[in-house]
C-alpha cells in the first residue's frame, strides 16, 4: 500500500505574458486509488489554494482533469506550483516552476523602399524584449540573408539591414524574425528596384552619324513601364516609347540623349549617349549690313559650328577670296581657324562690298549669309574737329561733368535768399566781413569765365544785409580743379558760406555738424585732420546737391544726422584707386551704432568696372519715431591715381544712376 504517485513532465515552464499555459500533472494509478487532486501555488512563502480561486483565472486541477490551465498569464503568475493527490494512505505532490515574460516586438519603420540600381539602402528596425539568448533572422523571400561584402546586419538590439550597390536581384519582400524564450515576432517590408539603360551602350558613350543618316535608340527599363526621353536635359515631347528613332539626321539632332523611368518620387536615368553629327560647317554672321566710317578700323564677326573640326576659315569679298599676303597683313587681320573674325584697318571706299565667311571641314564647305559693308565719308566738320582732338576731349569732359551735376540736381534753381542770417556760436561776424570784401577773381586766384553757358553760378557776396552785388561763374572743369587744390577750394567755400547758412536755415537741418563747419571756416590754419561739411551749391526745394568731405571717426554720428535731416538718399563718393577712406559706413553685417541712429548694410554689388554700390538702411532709434531711410552710396573704383580728373566714362555712368533716381537730394563726397 503506497501514497499517491504524481508526475509533472516539465519541471520548468516558460510562458509569454498574455497567453494561456497548461501545467501538466499525471496521476499514476496505484492502489489504493487516488481519490482527490488539487494544486497549490507558493509565492513569497505563502501557500495559495488555486482550486478555490477565481474560476476565470484557472481551469482544471481536479481528479478528472489533473492538469492546471492558467489563463491570461501575467508577471504575478511566476511561482512554484504543486500538484497534490490523496488516497487512504495519505497525500503526496509533484512540483514545477512557472516563469513568465514578454515576447519580442519587432517593427520595420518603412513599408516600402524604392531604389535605383547602384543605390545604398539601410532598413531601419526597432525591437524590444530581446534579452541575451534571443535570435534574429533576416530573410529575402524564403532565403536567409547572411553578412557579406554588400550586406551588413546590425547587432541584437539594433538588427538593421544595409545593402550596398543595389542590384535588380535585390528587389523583393524582406522579413525580420526575432525569437526570445517567451515567443517570437516578425515584421515585413518591400524593396522595389528600378533602372533605365540604353541598349547596347553601357556607361557614357559616343556615336557618330553623318547628316541624313538614321538612328534608333532603345531604352531598357525595369521596375516600371513609363519612359521619358531627353535631349540635352530637355524632355522630348510626345516621345514615350521604348524606342527612339531619328530619321534623316541633321545638326539639330546632335547632343546628349538619356532615357528615364519614374516610380513614386524616385527617377532612374540612363547614362549619356552622345550623338555627334558629321556635317558641313554651319556659319553665321550677326548682321546683314554694316556702315563703317572711312579711315576707321572695323571687326567683322564670324561664328560657326563644325564637326569634324574645321580645316580652313577664310573670307570672300564680292565672290573673291581675300588672300593672305604682306598687303593683307597691313590692311586686314584674322581670317583663320584660330581667329575667324576679319579686322579691316584704315578702311576706305575700296573696302565696300559684300563679304562672306567661309569654313571648310572634311565633309564640305559652309558659307555664311552676305554682309554688305558701306563706307561713309567723314563729314568735313568732323575732319576739322579731328585737328583739335585735345580741345574736343576737354570739351566733352566739361559737358560730361555738367551733365553729372545737372542729373544730380535735376533742375538748377537757387534758393530764394532768406533775410534771416544764421551765425554759428563760434563764428564771429567780423570774420564774415573779412571774407565778404573779396569781389574779384584775383583775390581768390581763380580763372573767371563769364561767357560760357555751361557754368555753375555762385553768389560772390557774404554780406548779411546788402543784396547780391555781383555774380561769378566757374566752369565745371575749373570747379574740379578746386577739388585738387585744397587752398583754393577752401577759399571758394568761404565765398559760398552765405549759401551754406541759408541752406541750413531753409532746411531747418544740420545742427552740430554745421556749427563745426562754421567754426572751422573761421580758422586761418585749420587742423590737418579736421572733418567738415561744406555746401558749395544750393538748388531749389526739391533737388539739393551737397558737397562734403569724408567724415572722420569723431564726426560720423553728426554726419549721418545731417544726412537724415536733409533727406539725403544718394551719396556719390569720388574715390581714387587704392585711396583709403575712413569707415563711415558698414561694409559687412556689423552695423554702426550711433546716438538715436543705427546704420545697416542691406547689400553691396559691383555695378560695373567704374562703380560699386552699397545699399544701406539708416534707422531712427528714438522710441516715438522709429523709421528707416534707404541710402545708396555709389563709390568710384576706376579713378586712376595718375589722373587729375574723373574719366568721362565714369561721369557718364554717374549721370545715368542719378538721372534715373528720384532721390530728394544727393551728397557728393571727396577726400
Amino acid at each position: 500500500m503506497k501514497l499517491p504517485q504524481l508526475s509533472i513532465p516539465n519541471t520548468i515552464l516558460l510562458a509569454a505574458i498574455g497567453t494561456d499555459v497548461v501545467l501538466a500533472c499525471i496521476v499514476v494509478q496505484i492502489k489504493p486509488q487516488t481519490r482527490h487532486v488539487w494544486w497549490t501555488k507558493y509565492k513569497d512563502e505563502h501557500q495559495i489554494n488555486v482550486s478555490d480561486s477565481n474560476l476565470h483565472k484557472y481551469q482544471g486541477g481536479t481528479l478528472q482533469n489533473p492538469s492546471l490551465k492558467v489563463l491570461d498569464v501575467t508577471l504575478n503568475d511566476s511561482a512554484e506550483y504543486r500538484c497534490y493527490g490523496r488516497n487512504t494512505k495519505g497525500s503526496n505532490y509533484a512540483a514545477m516552476q512557472l516563469i513568465t515574460g514578454y515576447p519580442p516586438v519587432v517593427n520595420i519603420k518603412q513599408d516600402c523602399y524604392v531604389l535605383r540600381v547602384g543605390d545604398n539602402v539601410t532598413i531601419d528596425v526597432t525591437v524590444t524584449n530581446v534579452p541575451l539568448g534571443s535570435a534574429i533572422n533576416w530573410r529575402q523571400g524564403r532565403n536567409h540573408i547572411y553578412k557579406s561584402s554588400r550586406q551588413t546586419i546590425g547587432e541584437l538590439r539594433n538588427p538593421y539591414l544595409t545593402i550596398r550597390h543595389v542590384e535588380l536581384k535585390d528587389a523583393g519582400n524582406y522579413t525580420l524574425y526575432v525569437q526570445n524564450p517567451y515567443g517570437n515576432h516578425t515584421s515585413f517590408t518591400m524593396l522595389k528596384v528600378i533602372s533605365a539603360t540604353i541598349k547596347g551602350y553601357e556607361g557614357y558613350h559616343k556615336v557618330e552619324k553623318a547628316a541624313n543618316d538614321s538612328l534608333t535608340i532603345e531604352c531598357v527599363i525595369f521596375g516600371e513601364t513609363s519612359v521619358i526621353w531627353r535631349q540635352n536635359g530637355k524632355q522630348l515631347k510626345g516621345v514615350n516609347q521604348l524606342s527612339l528613332k531619328i530619321n534623316r539626321i541633321t545638326r539639330v539632332n546632335k547632343g546628349n540623349y538619356t532615357c528615364e523611368t519614374n516610380l513614386e518620387t524616385v527617377t532612374a536615368r540612363s547614362s549619356i549617349l552622345q550623338l555627334d553629327v558629321k556635317d558641313i560647317p554651319f556659319v553665321s554672321l550677326p548682321h546683314e549690313t554694316k556702315e563703317v566710317i572711312k579711315g576707321s578700323d572695323t571687326v567683322l564677326d564670324c561664328s560657326y559650328e563644325s564637326y569634324p573640326k574645321p580645316t580652313k576659315v577664310y573670307w570672300k569679298k564680292d565672290d573673291d577670296i581675300i588672300k593672305q599676303s604682306n598687303i593683307f597683313k597691313r590692311t586686314h587681320n584674322g581670317s583663320s581657324v584660330e581667329k575667324s573674325v576679319l579686322v579691316l584697318h584704315d578702311t576706305n571706299q575700296s573696302d565696300a562690298g559684300n563679304y562672306v565667311c567661309v569654313v571648310e571641314n572634311s565633309i564640305g564647305t559652309g558659307y555664311s549669309n552676305i554682309l554688305q559693308i558701306t563706307i561713309k565719308d567723314t563729314p568735313s566738320s568732323e575732319r576739322k574737329e579731328y585737328a583739335y582732338e585735345k580741345p574736343l576731349i576737354i570739351s566733352l569732359s566739361v559737358i560730361g561733368i555738367i551733365l553729372v551735376f545737372v542729373g544730380l540736381i535735376v533742375c538748377y534753381k537757387r534758393r530764394q535768399r532768406n533775410n534771416s542770417h544764421y551765425e554759428s556760436p563760434d563764428f564771429k561776424q567780423g570774420d564774415v566781413d573779412r571774407y565778404s570784401t573779396a569781389r574779384n577773381a584775383d583775390e581768390y586766384d581763380l580763372p573767371i569765365t563769364t561767357d560760357d553757358v555751361n557754368t555753375l553760378r555762385t553768389s560772390g557776396s557774404l554780406d548779411k544785409i546788402n543784396e547780391l552785388k555781383g555774380n561769378r561763374a566757374f566752369t565745371v572743369n575749373e570747379f574740379l580743379q578746386l577739388f585738387n587744390d585744397t587752398d583754393k577750394f577752401k577759399r571758394h567755400i568761404q565765398l559760398e558760406f552765405q549759401n551754406l547758412t541759408e541752406s541750413y536755415n531753409t532746411n531747418q537741418s544740420g545742427g552740430e555738424y554745421y556749427n563745426e563747419t562754421a567754426s572751422f571756416m573761421t580758422h586761418k590754419n585749420p587742423p590737418e585732420h579736421s572733418t567738415y561739411l561744406n555746401t558749395a551749391l544750393t538748388m531749389n526745394e526739391n533737388c539739393t546737391l551737397f558737397i562734403s568731405s569724408v567724415p572722420q571717426s569723431n564726426s560720423i554720428g553728426q554726419f549721418w544726422k545731417f544726412v537724415s535731416k536733409n533727406g539725403v538718399e544718394q551719396i556719390i563718393l569720388l574715390n581714387k584707386e587704392n585711396q583709403q577712406v575712413a569707415e563711415f559706413y558698414p561694409v559687412s553685417d556689423k552695423a554702426i551704432e550711433m546716438k538715436y541712429l543705427r546704420l545697416e548694410l542691406d547689400s553691396s554689388e559691383k555695378k560695373n568696372k567704374n562703380l560699386f554700390l552699397f545699399h544701406l538702411q539708416l534707422k531712427h532709434q528714438v522710441q516715438d519715431r522709429k523709421s528707416s531711410i534707404p541710402v545708396k552710396i555709389y563709390k568710384t573704383t576706376n579713378w586712376k591715381e595718375k589722373d587729375k580728373h574723373l574719366p568721362l566714362e565714369v561721369l557718364s555712368q554717374l549721370l545715368d544712376v542719378t538721372r534715373s533716381s528720384k532721390s530728394k537730394s544727393a551728397l557728393l563726397m571727396t577726400k
